[in-house]
């Protein structure tokens, strides 16, 4: 069950970093640059290339070997908790790129 949560939670914050991306590159990049649009597949893929070179971390800081002592529970109440964090993120880049887009 874990694992499941796990992968949904992945794909969803995925389609989310990839929205924020082609919203945000939509706005700024096209009209400055006079490039094509992201599709939403290329702009998960930049998500996930810029996960990889530049590792933020939106979660509790535990020990390995307290986060090896917690219950399921615990454990699935902090990974919500995280992926609430990256949404919150997310939707805080589109509030502040859209007030930017729309004053631009």
């Amino acid at each position: 069950m874990q694992i499941l949560l796990g992968i949904l939670m992945a794909v969803g914050l995925l389609l989310i970093r990839g929205l924020t991306i082609k919203t945000l590159w939509g706005w700024f990049v096209c009209q400055q640059f006079s490039l094509p649009a992201l599709s939403l597949a290329t702009a998960m893929g930049l998500s996930l290339l810029m996960s990889v070179v530049i590792q933020r971390k939106y979660y509790l800081k535990c020990e390995i070997d307290e986060m090896k002592n917690i219950s399921s529970v615990v454990w699935m109440a902090t990974s919500m908790f995280n992926a609430l964090l990256q949404v919150i993120a997310m939707m805080t880049i589109l509030a502040f790129g859209f007030a930017i887009h729309s004053w631009w």
